[in-house]
């Protein structure tokens, strides 16, 4: 890991975007600590997310500078709002790897998913990275680099009760595949990383939303995997990591389990 963390710091630009603020603040200290990185960032707001009413809004924050640059706002429906987010933090440096991270799981089958639901959970999960994908392309094109995805061992096959959030990883899944065809021959790498059940902030609001504790959550889905735990975050980052690095120039189009053989 330190040598491919060297590798990126001293080649690499980074957009990232991502639902949870602490994950950014993660990234930066794990890869901006060199004058020669830079991580554009874009986090939904908090409030957002805990309302429910997430259509698609979020904030803009060059991290390298330490300061809030713009408070620029973007609907995740309007790709001509991807541009001007894109365009505005990217212009000047370009960038080589566009890492979309954010996603949110709304429990219920298909009955029991209202409308409202079913369109948050793919204009989060599905709608926005497209959309931040369409707009980074044309930078990506100058410096030959990576889209990394994070998708969900969900979507490479089915969940119960989780009919929104299957349908918006399978789609992020066949996106990231279409994607790696139409743009090989320009040098844009297009992959997916598809984690199972991975302790973070997510799996302690599923914990919450299934009546039990973290530790009882980490016990009962650590149980149900092969490996008989589940996975870290820093595991995750460390594919993410080196599928952004050079050492991962042959790959694209893979959608790679990291699920402790869930999905074996």
């Amino acid at each position: 890991l330190k040598k491919i963390k060297n590798i990126l710091i001293a080649t690499a630009i980074l957009a990232l975007l991502d639902a949870n603020a602490q994950n950014v603040e993660l990234t930066k200290s794990f890869v901006g600590n060199s004058e020669k990185s830079e991580i554009i960032s874009f986090t939904p707001q908090d409030e957002i997310l805990l309302s429910g009413d997430f259509s698609g809004y979020l904030n803009y924050w060059d991290i390298p500078n330490e300061a809030l640059i713009s408070s620029k706002r973007a609907h995740f429906g309007k790709i001509n709002n991807m541009k001007i987010v894109a365009n505005d933090g990217i212009s000047q440096s370009g960038i080589d790897v566009l890492i979309n991270n954010a996603g949110i799981y709304i429990r219920g089958d298909a009955t029991e998913t209202s409308a409202d639901d079913w369109r948050k959970t793919l204009a989060v999960n599905l709608d926005a990275p497209f959309f931040l994908s369409k707009a980074s392309i044309p930078h990506l094109r100058k410096s030959k680099g990576a889209i990394i995805n994070i998708a969900s061992d969900w979507g490479l096959q089915g969940g119960k009760r989780a009919a929104a959030y299957c349908a918006s990883k399978g789609g992020i899944v066949l996106l990231t595949k279409g994607m790696a065809l139409d743009h090989a021959a320009e040098g844009i790498r297009v992959n997916a990383v598809c984690p199972g059940d991975v302790d973070t902030p997510m799996l302690a609001n599923e914990a919450i939303s299934e009546g039990m504790t973290y530790l009882e959550a980490l016990q009962k889905y650590g149980a149900d995997s092969p490996t008989g735990r589940v996975t870290h975050a820093g595991e995750v980052a460390g594919l993410v990591l080196y599928l952004a690095s050079e050492q991962a120039v042959q790959i694209t189009g893979a959608a790679i389990s990291i699920d402790g053989g869930n999905t074996a």
